[in-house]
């Protein structure tokens, strides 16, 4: 589902997705967008967040509680401004001016770590030690409680399900997570795991999930 104010943006994002062989819908600024999803029914939302008529953490937040599915935004930010936008949980983040084959190569991403963590687990479910991570339906509860986590704190923990045991390291999870070109420091993962932990109720100091190898990486306790 393609989410965008100006006709121009329209076209282009419909005919790049298009050319990919994506079935694409397009949605109005000015329309409901809930009450258009329910019909279109989404795998995935690209919205284009440089127009001041779409607000792009909104959207993400709708996108996380109302449909489940991962958001891709495309706009002029820089710096700070993807980072936190990363950090809220937002999939991707495309600059403009828009490269055609950025934008399908980051949308192919997406689809393929959520395939690769469906098929590493070999199930729909995860559920361990009061811990269950639905990873179809996107739910978390502890111990019967609903954990509600934003799309990347959800991505993240769901790659570490996806091998109890393993470590992997800070350049391993923010390219499983956040994709081949991010290469920024260790402050992005750090920043996911301190909320995803507090969400959890996971000590640090005692981890019951997410336990941290100083100099070396995380591992999910199993």
């Amino acid at each position: 589902m393609v989410v965008a104010d100006a006709a121009e943006m329209r076209r282009l994002l419909w005919r790049t997705l298009t050319d990919a062989r994506f079935e694409v819908a397009i949605v109005s600024v000015s329309s409901n967008l809930a009450a258009e999803a329910v019909g279109i029914n989404p795998n995935l939302v690209v919205a284009d967040v440089s127009s001041s008529k779409i607000d792009g953490f909104a959207l993400m937040e709708w996108a996380r509680r109302s449909a489940n599915v991962p958001v891709v935004l495309v706009g002029h930010d820089t710096g700070e401004s993807i980072a936190a936008a990363l950090r809220r949980g937002v999939d991707e983040y495309v600059r403009t001016p828009l490269s055609p084959a950025e934008l399908v190569a980051r949308v192919e991403a997406v689809f393929l770590r959520r395939y690769h963590v469906l098929q590493s687990v070999g199930s729909d479910v995860y559920e361990k030690n009061g811990l269950r991570v639905d990873l179809r339906a996107h739910g978390v509860t502890v111990d019967g409680r609903e954990v509600a986590l934003t799309a990347t704190e959800f991505h993240l923990l769901a790659e570490l399900v996806s091998s109890p045991g393993r470590v992997f390291s800070t350049p391993d999870l923010l390219r499983r997570v956040w994709g081949e070109s991010y290469t920024e420091t260790g402050y992005l993962v750090r920043s996911v795991i301190r909320s995803t932990r507090a969400k959890l109720g996971d000590n640090p100091q005692h981890p019951r999930f997410i336990k941290t190898l100083h100099g070396i990486g995380y591992q999910l306790v199993g």
